[in-house]
């Protein structure tokens, strides 16, 4: 007898749950509301502009790192990954100031300057209290 699922939403966990079940033998459809599948794997227009809210970059695929198996799992270590710079895989620019993001908690070496300067040049007068204005840094920028 041939088993079936059917899964609703082609979102990244459902498509990755339709993926798993089609390699373990299920009959797999997937249904989507939406015009096409990928949920907020993809782009949108607003104003003229396009944003794209997909993936942009990927850590952890390096030999015994985290994401690694799932990538090969899945297949996906056979496309053309490039290594981004590891002393700025990101980088923050205020008033003219560069910040660059280095990869791994090691290689972060200008947290606490970084950190200054956000809260120098984020307005107190926008912000309820002192103590809501500390929570908010903490939550927007560190976590």
């Amino acid at each position: 007898m041939e088993r079936s699922v059917i899964i609703i939403g082609s979102g990244l966990g459902g498509l990755e749950c339709g993926y798993i079940l089609a390699k373990k033998g299920f009959r797999v459809t997937i249904l989507e509301r939406a015009s096409k599948p990928g949920g907020c794997l993809q782009s949108f227009r607003r104003g003229g502009r396009i944003f794209d809210t997909g993936l942009h970059y990927v850590g952890g695929l390096g030999e015994g790192q985290s994401l690694r198996p799932f990538f090969e799992y899945f297949g996906l270590m056979d496309l053309p990954w490039k290594q981004i710079n590891p002393d700025c895989v990101d980088e923050i620019v205020i008033g003219g100031q560069s910040y660059p993001l280095a990869s791994g908690h090691d290689r972060l070496r200008s947290v606490s300057l970084l950190k200054e300067t956000i809260s120098m040049n984020i307005p107190v007068s926008s912000i309820k209290s002192e103590t809501t204005y500390s929570k908010s840094l903490k939550a927007t920028v560190w976590r």
